[in-house]
C-alpha cells in the first residue's frame, strides 16, 4: 500500500550543506553542523545527534556552498531515532512575510533559487 504525499512542495536534496539550529526559549537546545537531509520551500528535515523536541521553534541559518547563508524559523514537526545516535528532525517553516515570527519573503526567494538549482 503506497502513502499519500501531503507535501505542497517539492523536496531536493542540496549536498554539503550543514545547518545550524537553536531552539527559541530553550537555553542550550541547539545544535551545530547538523547535516541537511533534504529541503524544501516548506521545511526541511536535518539529522542531528541532539534533537530537539516536536513543537520546538527554531532559529535555523542554512550553510550552503557558493552562497550566503540562510536564515529561516520554523517548527519541529516529527522527530524519530534514524541510525546510532543520528535522530531525523522534520521542521515546517514559518510563513514568509512581515509579521513577528515570520520569515522575510527573500528567504522564498533563495529557496526558490536553490530549488531551480538541485531539483
Amino acid at each position: 500500500m503506497s502513502s499519500i504525499e501531503r507535501r505542497a512542495c517539492a523536496r531536493f536534496r542540496v549536498p554539503d550543506t550543514l545547518v545550524d539550529w537553536e531552539a527559541e526559549g530553550r537555553a542550550g537546545v541547539f545544535g551545530h553542523g547538523s547535516r541537511l537531509g533534504d529541503l524544501s520551500r516548506g521545511g526541511l528535515r536535518l539529522l542531528t545527534p541532539a534533537p530537539p523536541a516536536v513543537g520546538d521553534r527554531l532559529r535555523l541559518v542554512l550553510r550552503v556552498a557558493d552562497t550566503e547563508p540562510l536564515r529561516v524559523r520554523g517548527t519541529v514537526v516529527r522527530c524519530s531515532p534514524a541510525s546510532g545516535q543520528i535522530h531525523e528532525v522534520g521542521v515546517a517553516f514559518a510563513p514568509y512575510g512581515a509579521g513577528a515570527g515570520d520569515n522575510a519573503p527573500f528567504a522564498l526567494a533563495a529557496l526558490a533559487a536553490l530549488e531551480a538549482r538541485f531539483l
